[in-house]
């Protein structure tokens, strides 16, 4: 949140002299090893209210309701196809919201984040966009489960959990595709011969 300072003159620091330094957002001693992407999603939720556009839509894109809420995916595209900010799409699936006393509230949400997060990164992030989405503030990411034993413990998933629609994608194998649309269209054509065979034997 944004914390407006007063001058000598009692007047808010927005209105005494050069304004200039309030459109880069102070940082505090922040440790080397963290990401970018906490870096900038840090800035972007300190900016000052009238520049605060970006930050806007990332969150309107962003899912808020429990349990389920896959927020809007083509509403996070169309930030970078407008231009104003290079984005990636996660689906994070929680083991527990925390919003109830004495009970779990698993569920699923979408979350618009800037391209330099990685799903790696959203354990730091949610706890930061907290400041504007107070839902997120207790949330328990759920864990991916990559043991054989079964069954399968509570709160763990079995697929990679953040996953984001750029890095997470599947290439696509052209050659595994043309050689299957090849062996069907074979197999087409075996099963039309086969059926005039058939009826040629019937009319001899």
């Amino acid at each position: 949140l944004t914390t407006w300072s007063t001058s000598a003159t009692g007047a808010p620091a927005a209105f005494v002299g050069d304004r200039a330094h309030l459109d880069r957002p102070k940082r505090k001693h922040v440790s080397p090893l963290r990401s970018g992407c906490v870096l900038e999603v840090s800035d972007l939720v300190r900016l000052p209210k009238w520049r605060r556009e970006r930050t806007e839509m990332l969150e309107v894109a962003t899912g808020k309701t429990p349990p389920f809420d896959a927020g809007r995916y083509s509403e996070c595209q169309r930030i970078q196809e407008q231009g104003r900010l290079k984005t990636k799409f996660f689906v994070v699936h929680l083991s527990d919201w925390g919003i109830l006393p004495n009970t779990t509230m698993p569920g699923e949400v979408g979350v618009c984040l800037p391209a330099a997060c990685r799903d790696d990164d959203l354990h730091d992030v949610l706890p930061i966009i907290s400041q504007q989405v107070p839902v997120f503030g207790n949330l328990t990411i759920s864990k991916r489960y990559n043991d054989s034993t079964w069954p399968l413990p509570e709160g763990m998933v079995l697929y990679p959990n953040p996953s984001n629609d750029r890095d997470d994608l599947l290439a696509i194998d052209w050659s595994a595709t043309v050689a299957a649309s090849i062996a069907g269209a074979l197999a087409a054509l075996v099963a039309v011969a086969t059926c005039v065979s058939a009826r040629t034997a019937r009319v001899a």
